[in-house]
C-alpha cells in the first residue's frame, strides 16, 4: 500500500493551503499518485493499474482462463458507462484470443444485478466465466445462484460498497481505504483493460493509446454520461478520450459523421450510446461500438438516431407530467411515475433535482417490483436515505449523489410513511454541508481554490466576505454585505457565490 501524504511535503511540491490539502485528503485523494493525477492531469500520471484492489488476482485468473481455453461473458448494465465498459473489455479480451459474449440485462424487465433470464442464457451458451463491468458489486444473492449453476464470476464495479460482498472476486476501486474514489465503470474497465496489455501484451499505457484508441473514447463516452465529477483521474481520461475521438474517431463516429455531415458534438455520442434496445441478449448500445461494417453501421445509426428523437420528445414529455405533480416542494420530492419506462427515471430525477435543488425520488414499476431513481444536490447523501430504508428493499445501491432501489410493490404505503419520518428528524445546516468553514479568508486561499476550481475538483467553503480580499471575484452578483457569512463553490475555476447567509 502506498503511504499516506505528509502534509510539510505535499504544500512544498503542491503549493496548496494546509487546509485545502486536508479537504483533498477527505475527499479520497490521500495518495501522492493520485495528487499528482490531480495537479498535473496528464497520460502519463494516470494512477497504474497495479494500484488498483484486486487486480492481481484478476490477471492470474484470465491467464487460468486463457490456457483451459474458458468461454467469457461480460455481463454489462443498460446505460452509457455500462455499454463503454462492456466494450472496452471485450475488446481486450479479444487480444488474448477469446471470443467473449455480452449480456445487457433489461432494467424495465430483469433490472439490476445477475437476473436469472441472464444467468439462464449463460448457461445455455456453455459459458463458465461471467466478468461484470459496473455491476454486481452488492448482488449476493444473484452471484450465488450463478455459482449453483456452475459459474465462475468476477465483479468489476464501482458503486458504493455494500455491508456484505458477495462471496466471490469482486474488484472496486472504492475498496481498500477509498482509492480512485470517482472512476466511472467504464474507468474501471480502462484500467483492466491497461493491466491486460501491460502483463499479457507488453504494452505500456501509451502503446495501448496508440494501439486502441477507441478504447479511450469509450471511456470519455461513459465517464460523461455517468456524472462523476470531472477531476484527478477523470480529468485524464477526458483530455485522452478528446484527444482520441479527434485524432483517431472510432467506426461509428466516422459514419455517424457522413449521416449528419459534421463532426458530432460529445452529448449526441452519449445520447446515441444511451438510446440503445435489446435485441435478444444482444443491445445496440453495445454493438455500435463494436460493429466494423460501415453497411451495418449505417442501418444501426439511422435506427439509433431515430431513437434519440424519439427518446428525447418522450423525457420531456414524460419530465412535464412529473413537474404537474409538484404542489408545494418541501425538503424532498417523491414522485410516482407508475408504469412510465424506467429508462427515464435518472432523466426525470435528475431533471427535477436540478430544478428544485432537494432530494428527489422517482418511482416506475417492473412487473409486481417499484423501481426508483434517486438524485440528490450537493452536501446531500442518497445512501444514507437508503440505508435507513433498506429494510423495504429487494436491492439498492448506487452513489451518493445517484442511487436506485426496487422494492414490492406492496411496500409502498411504508416507503411514503418511512421516507417523510426520514427527512422530518434529518437536520443539517451548511455548516455540516460544506467541505470547509474558515472565518478568516485570504487571497491565497480564494486563488488555491480556484486553481483546485481549474483542475476540476469542486470545494464547498463556508466563510465571511470582505470586500478587501474578494474585490471583483463575483461580478454576477449583488456584493454581499461586508462580513456576513457566505457559501461559495470552487466551481470550474472562477469561484462561485451560492449563498448569503446572516450577516
Amino acid at each position: 500500500m502506498e503511504r499516506k501524504v505528509n502534509h510539510s511535503v505535499d504544500e512544498a511540491n503542491y503549493d496548496l493551503s494546509p487546509e485545502l490539502l486536508s479537504v483533498l485528503i477527505q475527499k479520497g485523494i490521500h495518495t501522492e499518485s493520485l495528487l499528482k493525477a490531480t495537479f498535473h492531469p496528464t497520460l502519463e500520471n494516470l494512477v497504474h493499474w497495479s494500484e488498483l484492489p484486486e487486480v492481481s488476482e484478476f490477471l492470474s485468473r484470465l491467464e487460468r482462463f486463457q490456457q483451459e481455453r474458458r468461454k467469457i461473458l461480460v455481463w454489462g448494465h443498460e446505460d452509457a458507462d455500462g455499454f463503454t465498459a462492456t466494450a472496452v473489455l471485450i475488446k481486450i479480451l479479444q487480444t488474448l484470443g477469446f471470443e467473449p459474449l455480452y449480456y445487457v440485462p433489461s432494467k424495465r424487465t430483469e433490472g439490476h444485478g445477475l437476473a436469472e433470464a441472464g444467468l439462464r442464457y449463460a448457461a445455455d451458451q456453455n459459458v463458465d466465466v461471467i466478468i461484470t463491468v459496473d455491476t454486481g458489486g452488492s448482488d449476493v444473492e444473484g452471484v450465488e445462484h450463478a455459482k449453483s449453476l456452475g459459474l465462475e464470476v468476477i465483479i468489476t464495479d464501482h458503486h458504493e460498497i455494500p455491508s456484505v460482498l458477495p462471496d466471490t472476486l469482486v474488484i472496486n476501486p472504492k475498496r481498500h481505504g477509498g482509492w480512485y474514489p470517482y472512476l466511472a465503470g467504464v474507468g474501471v474497465a480502462l484500467k483492466l483493460a491497461w493491466a491486460v496489455a501491460d502483463r499479457f501484451l507488453g504494452w505500456s499505457l501509451s502503446r495501448l493509446y496508440s494501439e486502441m484508441p477507441e478504447l479511450f473514447v469509450y471511456t470519455l463516452i461513459g465517464t460523461l454520461a455517468d456524472r462523476v465529477p470531472l477531476c484527478c483521474e477523470n480529468l485524464i481520461l477526458r483530455k485522452a478520450g478528446e484527444q482520441a475521438l479527434n485524432e483517431h474517431p472510432p467506426h461509428f463516429v466516422e459514419v455517424l459523421s457522413e449521416k449528419i455531415g459534421q463532426f458530432p458534438p460529445l452529448d449526441l455520442l452519449i445520447s446515441l450510446i444511451s438510446s440503445g434496445e435489446r435485441q435478444g441478449p444482444r443491445h445496440t448500445g453495445v454493438d455500435l461500438l463494436l460493429e466494423e461494417s460501415p453497411e451495418v453501421l449505417g442501418s444501426l445509426i439511422q435506427r439509433q438516431l431515430e431513437g434519440v428523437q424519439a427518446y428525447r420528445e418522450t423525457g420531456e414529455r414524460l419530465l412535464q407530467q412529473a413537474l404537474s405533480q409538484i404542489r408545494k416542494p418541501r425538503r424532498y420530492l417523491l414522485i410516482d411515475m407508475k408504469d412510465i419506462d424506467p429508462k427515464f427515471l435518472g432523466f426525470i430525477a435528475s431533471r427535477v433535482k436540478d430544478q428544485y435543488n432537494i432530494p428527489t425520488i422517482v418511482l416506475g414499476r417492473k412487473g409486481e417490483e417499484i423501481v426508483a431513481e434517486v438524485r440528490a444536490p450537493y452536501g446531500f447523501n442518497s445512501l444514507e436515505l437508503l440505508d435507513a430504508l433498506a429494510h423495504l428493499f429487494s436491492g439498492y445501491g448506487g452513489h451518493k449523489a445517484a442511487s436506485g432501489f426496487s422494492m414490492p410493490a406492496s411496500n409502498l404505503p411504508l416507503l411514503v410513511e418511512e421516507i417523510e419520518h426520514f427527512f422530518r428528524n434529518y437536520r443539517v445546516g451548511w455548516e455540516d454541508i460544506v467541505d470547509l468553514t474558515v472565518e478568516d479568508p485570504t487571497p491565497k486561499l480564494l486563488e488555491d481554490l480556484e486553481r483546485l476550481g481549474s483542475l476540476g475538483v469542486e470545494i464547498w467553503v463556508l466563510t465571511r466576505y470582505r470586500s478587501d480580499v474578494f474585490g471583483d471575484r463575483f461580478p454576477h452578483y449583488q456584493r454581499p454585505p461586508e462580513g456576513a457569512r457566505i457559501v461559495m463553490t470552487s466551481g470550474t475555476g472562477t469561484l462561485k457565490l451560492v449563498e448569503v447567509l446572516e450577516s
